[in-house]
This record gives C-alpha cells, sequence and structure tokens, in this order.
C-alpha cells in the first residue's frame, strides 16, 4: 500500500464525510433568520410571500450545493441572539463587526450585497442640524437607530453620542423621527428612500452628506454555535461559482442592482 494510495483514500473518506453532513442538514432543513419587515430590494414582503434578490441569491445558492433552507423573519436582536445560541443556522443581511465575527463564520465569497449608510432628517430642520462628517459634530441631537444593527464600529462603540435604540426597523424609525420621537436617525440610504416614498413622504426627509458608509458589504452568516465552518466555507464557494454565471447577472438587472 503506497503512500500515495493512502494519501487518496484519505482525500476520498474526508470527501464523502463531508457530502454525509451536507446531506443531512438539506434533509434536516436549514433554518436561515433575518430582519422582520421589509428591507427593498432586498428583502421584502410582496402580496405576502417573502421575496428579494438576498432572498432568491441565497435559494439559488443552496440548490447547487444542495441544502434545504426555512427562513423565519424575526425582530433583528431577536435572530442575532438565535444565531449565538445556536438556535439558527444562518442570518441574512448581516455586517461584520469583530464582536460578529465571535459567533458567527464571515467569508468574503458570502458577501450578497453592498449598502449605503446615513443620517437623514426632517427636512424643515436643514438649517438648524449640522454635520462636519465627524462623529463628534452629532453629540448635541438625539438619533434613533434600530435595535440591534450595527452601521459602522466607530459609530457602534461612540458611547458619547445620545442614540435611541427603540425603533424594530427602518419604516419604524422613519415614523418615529416624523412623529418628533428623535432629532435625527440613521439608516439605508435606499430603504429608507423606498419607504418614505411608500407612505408618502418622500419629500419630508433628507439624508446629511457625508454618508457615514458607502459600500458596506451584508454577508450571509453561518453560526459558530452549530459548528458550522465548513457549511459557511462550502457556501462561500458555491456563491463565488454563482456570481460568474448569467442566471447572477439577470437576478441582479431583475432587482435593478449592479453591485460587482
Amino acid at each position: 500500500m503506497t503512500v500515495r494510495y493512502l494519501q487518496r483514500l484519505c482525500l476520498t473518506l474526508s470527501l464523502l464525510l463531508v457530502q454525509s453532513s451536507f446531506a443531512e442538514e438539506a434533509l434536516q432543513e436549514l433554518l436561515v433568520v433575518r430582519p422582520d419587515g421589509s428591507w427593498p430590494p432586498h428583502e421584502m414582503y410582496v402580496n405576502g410571500e417573502l421575496t428579494g434578490f438576498h432572498i432568491e441569491l441565497v435559494q439559488k445558492v443552496a440548490s447547487t450545493i444542495p441544502l434545504k433552507l426555512k427562513f423565519e423573519s424575526l425582530p433583528w436582536k431577536r435572530a442575532i441572539e438565535m444565531l449565538k445560541k445556536g438556535d439558527a443556522d444562518a442570518i441574512t443581511y448581516m455586517g461584520k463587526t469583530s464582536e460578529r465575527e465571535a459567533f458567527g463564520y464571515f467569508y468574503d465569497g458570502n458577501v450578497i450585497s453592498k449598502a449605503t449608510v446615513g443620517f437623514f432628517i426632517e427636512k424643515k430642520y436643514l438649517n438648524n442640524i449640522q454635520f462636519s462628517g465627524e462623529l463628534s459634530s452629532l453629540m448635541p441631537y438625539s438619533i434613533g437607530t434600530v435595535l440591534g444593527f450595527s452601521y459602522q464600529e466607530e459609530f457602534d462603540q461612540m458611547t458619547s453620542l445620545n442614540k435611541i435604540n427603540i425603533a424594530e426597523n427602518e419604516e419604524n424609525l422613519l415614523k418615529m423621527l416624523l412623529a418628533g420621537r428623535m432629532q435625527m436617525a440613521i439608516g439605508h440610504v435606499g430603504d429608507i428612500g423606498y419607504h418614505a416614498k411608500r407612505i408618502g413622504v418622500a419629500n419630508q426627509v433628507i439624508f446629511l452628506k457625508p454618508y457615514l458608509t458607502e459600500g458596506r458589504e451584508h454577508y450571509i452568516v453561518f453560526a459558530k454555535a452549530k459548528g458550522h465552518d465548513q457549511l459557511a466555507k462550502t457556501f462561500s464557494e458555491a456563491m463565488k461559482a454563482f456570481k460568474s454565471t448569467p442566471e447572477y447577472l439577470a437576478l441582479q438587472q431583475k432587482y435593478g442592482l449592479d453591485e460587482k
């Protein structure tokens, strides 16, 4: 029995074990949690059905492995806790932070979208609120955020800012701002714009420049508590492969996206 034969045998057995593990996971149906509400065009309800760029992308990549997925929409803070405890297998729409890397597997191939994040106010107060680009210039104002959201690590960790962490989603946050619950809020530019237009208040709100972040990456993240390192790597490779196909380009065009 040669060394080369033994190496091939070990490789074959390893592959069989991985395939067996994925087959078991597919039969069990992996639970993917997500932020509740609509975050168009990435994750949203249309006629009561969950859809959107993230949802279709993750489903299509999973089908190539193959894996069977079940999505559950939850308040964001609860969704994160489920991933931490291993009560969920994966989570969508998550930005990377050092804190989150402690309980989730972030791989470059598992980036599902990029976003621009900024501060927005009621347009009537534009001459009263100043933002220099330095976060310290926002210390005089109350800033609304979504519970459990990470926007940018410096902002997240800046305890000197007056943050009001009470909104369950960005639509709720927008309505709270217009009701006078805070002086300004922070959110995803595209999502806030969509909600403002949908409820007829697009002419009442405006984003301050400069934006806090542009091109911030969002991932599908797999749970460390579930031991999903190999699954996360396999999904990452499958995602990379899918992104090189005409089907991926068609999916981007369907939702009006052009992320590279």
